[in-house]
Parts: structure tokens; sequence; C-alpha cells
């Protein structure tokens, strides 16, 4: 299992990088979308598939609040509206684990997408949480399943970093940066990949209500 845990911290490196905004080495991006002060941003190829990142201010909720939502796979499966089922297959230590991510179908004739995932969750030192995953190969772990697609999650993650106001000690808010960079496999119309993007937005709007409202948070 070891392999996999080198794939988790890959995924690690790769959402550090495509989170940093100041990073030297970042290809150009573009902002494609705005929505209640969450950002997204595009980045064209290559190396790999297109890359998106999305910032957002989540203002009276805390880096754990956030990050204990986006640990737990019963509040992933219920944020999402793509997710059917999300398979624990192997827990490597306490913060990295192997799962699989069965996707519906998004449209009429489409294929459903599965995914076999390494995930790691990091605090640092500074307070912040690195929530970051890719995909993996083990076909004994995994099969190809019936009536799925593999597709292949280069990555995605999170990166929380606490936000203090002036005359705080502790930090009452938090940033977050989503990033994915993926391969759905086969073949997807364009009317469902633009779907997906103009989601983005409302996918940290989204959890920063669902937080909120867990934690009665007003």
């Amino acid at each position: 299992m070891s392999n996999f845990s080198s794939e988790a911290s890959l995924a690690e490196s790769r959402v550090i990088e495509l989170a940093d905004p100041k990073n030297p080495t970042q290809k150009a991006w573009q902002q494609i979308d705005e929505k209640d002060g969450a950002v997204v941003e595009f980045a064209e190829p290559p190396p790999h598939t297109g890359s998106y990142r999305v910032t957002y201010l989540m203002k009276g909720v805390t880096v754990d609040q956030v990050a204990q939502i986006l640990w737990n796979n019963d509040h992933i499966l219920a944020l999402s509206t793509s997710l059917s089922e999300i398979k624990a297959l192997n827990k490597l230590s306490d913060n990295e684990e192997i799962v699989a991510h069965m996707h519906k179908s998004p449209a009429f004739g489409v294929s459903k997408r599965d995914y076999l995932i390494a995930r790691k969750f990091d605090k640092r030192e500074d307070g912040s949480v690195i929530i970051a995953q890719k995909s993996v190969v083990d076909h004994s772990l995994f099969p190809e399943q019936s009536g799925y697609v593999r597709g292949d999650l280069l990555c995605s993650g999170y990166v929380i970093k606490p936000v203090k106001k002036p005359n705080e000690t502790t930090a009452s808010s938090c940033h977050v940066t989503y990033v994915i960079q993926t391969d759905v496999k086969g073949w997807i119309p364009d009317f469902v990949k633009k779907m997906a993007n103009s989601q983005l937005t409302t996918q940290l709007l989204n959890l920063y209500a669902y937080v909120k409202k867990l934690f009665g948070i007003n």
C-alpha cells in the first residue's frame, strides 16, 4: 500500500501547486466565472486536460469546520449532485484512504463514470488544511464496473487557510481554494461540460451554506 501513499502525496503536491497564485511555474489563468464572491479560473493544457481553480472567503466558519465536512464521505455525498455512491475500500492511515467514487450519468446516452481514488488529509503548522486526491490503478482492489467508464482524476482537492480579523487571536473565517484536473474519458457532450463548469462556483457556495447550517452559524 506504500505506492498508494506516494500517489496521495503526489496529489497533495499538485493541489498545492495549482492552488498557489504566486507559483512562478504556473501557466496563465483566466477568470471565467464569478458568483457572490466565488471566483472560477481556468488554465489551458499542457501537460494535461485543463485545470480549474475556485476561490472563496468563508466568513464566520473555521478551517476545522470546513475540513471536517470535506473529509467525511457522508457529507461529500450529500453535497454532490453527481455522486451516487462512495465506497470506502482501504484505510491506509488516519489521514490517508482509498475510495471509489461512483457517478451518475450526467445526461441521456452518456455513460456513468467511476474513479478509484487515493485521498490525503494534511493539517499544517500554520493552521491550514490540505485535502488532496487523485486516481490510482488497482484492478484487484476495484475492478472495472459494468456500465461505467473508468475516469482519470489527475488531481483535485482543497487548500483551506485560516483568516483572522485584525483584533482576533484565533481565526474565525477561512479562505478556501478548490482545484481540479481530470480526464473523464470517453464521450461527453459539450453542453454537459458547460453545465459542469457553471456549477463550480455553486459548489463552494453550497459548501459554505452546508457548513453554516450543520454548525448552527447564522
